[in-house]
């Protein structure tokens, strides 16, 4: 569960912070299908596939918290 929660709560967070700099910079907000494009590329990077632990479901769902 602690695995599950980190990893969700991390990618709740860089999307917000991605959505706060791009209504900084007065662009168009991330949302579910975009954010659900990113996450599949971070899955496959050395620096986020730590992501694939957890199951999709668990991240998708925190994408559409987002919303």
């Amino acid at each position: 569960m602690h695995k599950y929660f980190g990893h969700c709560c991390f990618l709740c967070n860089k999307l917000l912070r991605m959505n706060l700099e791009r209504l900084e910079n007065k662009q168009k907000l991330i949302w579910y299908l975009e954010a659900d494009h990113f996450s599949t590329l971070w899955k496959q990077s050395e620096d986020y596939g730590f992501l694939k632990e957890v199951p999709a479901h668990c991240l998708q769902q925190k994408m559409e918290d987002l919303r």
